[in-house]
């Protein structure tokens, strides 16, 4: 966590990156590192996670949540299913925007490339979605 808090403290200091629109991608445990970063730290506005969950310590520790894009195998046996479903419910339970896609038959690490290419549009789709800059008027 104090890593993952110190990459964004260097990240937002760089004249290239807009420090009001920075999100995570993580997988895995990846995944689970993000989104509990993301509960503390205001300056995440986006996560995108796959197939990975919300540690449950989190509950004692969350202040906040952001928009979270939910990509999960169904027979994953590393970080079973049950993890995304539960995830929903915390996001719905606290009204927070969320996508989430199941892949039949798909397990950890997806392993087919026609699931990894539609994880990457939806991906990319969440991020443009969440994270457009603000329109100049």
């Amino acid at each position: 966590m104090k890593a993952l808090w110190d990459g964004i403290s260097f990240i937002e200091t760089q004249p290239q990156v807009d420090r009001d629109r920075i999100a995570l991608l993580g997988f895995s445990l990846g995944a689970y590192l993000s989104l509990a970063n993301s509960a503390i730290d205001p300056r995440v506005k986006v996560v995108v996670e796959f197939f990975g969950g919300m540690p449950k310590e989190m509950n004692l520790f969350m202040r906040r949540l952001c928009p979270v894009l939910i990509l999960h195998g169904e027979t994953d046996a590393t970080v079973p299913v049950e993890e995304a479903y539960k995830l929903q419910k915390l996001l719905e339970k606290k009204g927070i925007p969320y996508e989430m896609k199941i892949y039949p038959a798909a397990g950890h690490g997806f392993g087919d490339e026609s699931v990894w290419r539609d994880a990457g549009q939806r991906s990319l789709q969440f991020l443009q979605k969440y994270l457009a800059p603000p329109s100049v008027t």
